[in-house]
């Protein structure tokens, strides 16, 4: 015979082609073990991205405000007209780098919107155009406008975007803007008024908040209570939700590739056998089982990672980054690919026994 390893290709193919539905129904296992646990993990973390959205939305754990200016006037948007120093969102990030999940500023003021009253807030990376408005449940009530309408803001028109669904805050009350824009409309230098701090998971908010007092002493630090279900227990639960998939699919694979190695060794034994005695050396043998197992492995988890990963994205909740899912699901291709092969080589163990039945009684 040639070397093993050019045999062991030749025999491995050889292998694939004659025996196409045992070599399909591997493949098959490995791709619904994939596709199950890719899908879900991707599913879980865009649950969680759109659940911390939602939290955010509603409120942040910390927010820094101008001196002066209480925990009221902060949930009535009266900010009044005094502003933080704009170089103070980069020493926060950067002194708290490990706790912050995200940073906003803002720009709070109280300007009139078609002729009332109206709390205004400019936001960064606001996902509207420059010379539109999203208006808050309630405002949006009181003025009589939707999607498409125009409003008068600081003598300008503009555009209404969209409206927000009602959070049961002040911000219901509220018209929002482009930072930039309100900034050039309201001529006003200063960036903003107010600091918002999103934290990553773990972290207190109490002792940051407290930490935040002693370094900037001349400024309002206020830690809001989100409640335990936002901040624990909503998480927890996808995070339980997870485990207990992952649990339930490791089960079954494992049930399925060990009959599949059983079933496998008890056929294979008389033809490694035959192997031997044509004179296949015990590396050859081996190559042969160990290039099946990875073939398998490959092809497997390419086919259920890409269903997986393409029923995740036609199905992503609004506002999920398209950048993270994608990096997101090449670590988890990889990682799948290797736990993969590992398995494969795990359950081909079956059938390196009956190849030493094979080579104790034939050499």
């Amino acid at each position: 015979m040639s070397s093993p390893l050019g045999s062991a290709f030749w025999l491995a193919w050889r292998e694939l082609t004659a025996r196409t539905a045992g070599f399909l129904t591997s493949l098959l296992l490995v791709a619904l073990a994939v596709g199950l646990c890719t899908g879900n993990e991707l599913v879980s973390r865009a649950r969680e991205v759109a659940l911390n959205a939602e939290i955010d939305r509603i409120g942040p754990p910390i927010r820094i405000a101008p001196a002066g200016i209480s925990q009221t006037s902060l949930g009535r948007l009266e900010f009044g007209s005094r502003y933080l120093d704009p170089e103070l969102r980069t020493r926060v990030s950067r002194r708290h780098s490990d706790s912050l999940r995200a940073v906003e500023t803002r720009l709070v003021l109280s300007t009139r919107v078609d002729g009332h009253e109206t709390p205004t807030v400019g936001i960064e990376n606001a996902p509207f155009g420059r010379d539109e408005v999203a208006l808050g449940a309630t405002t949006a009530e009181r003025l009589r406008k939707g999607p498409g309408d125009q409003v008068e803001l600081l003598k300008q028109r503009l555009t209404v975007a969209a409206v927000i669904p009602t959070t049961g805050t002040t911000e219901d009350l509220a018209v929002w803007v482009a930072r930039e824009k309100l900034q050039a409309l309201a001529n006003l230098p200063e960036p903003a008024n107010e600091l918002r701090l999103y934290l990553l998971p773990g972290v207190d908010s109490r002792k940051l908040g407290h930490l935040l007092r002693s370094e900037h002493p001349d400024l309002t630090v206020v830690v809001q209570d989100r409640g335990a279900v936002a901040e624990e227990q909503a998480p927890a639960a996808l995070g339980k939700h997870r485990f207990v998939v992952y649990v339930v699919t490791a089960v079954i694979v494992a049930l399925a590739l060990l009959i599949g190695a059983f079933l496998n060794a008890r056929e294979r034994t008389p033809e490694v056998a035959t192997l031997i005695a044509i004179g296949a050396t015990k590396t050859t043998v081996f190559c042969v089982l160990m290039l099946r197992a990875v073939v398998v492995s490959v092809l497997g988890t390419i086919t259920g990672a890409l269903v997986a990963i393409t029923a995740t994205l036609l199905n992503l909740p609004p506002g999920t980054p398209i950048g993270v899912f994608l990096a997101d699901s090449l670590a988890l291709f990889l990682f799948a690919l290797a736990a993969t092969l590992a398995l494969s080589v795990v359950a081909a163990g079956p059938v390196l026994v009956a190849a030493g039945k094979g080579w104790n009684g034939y050499e």
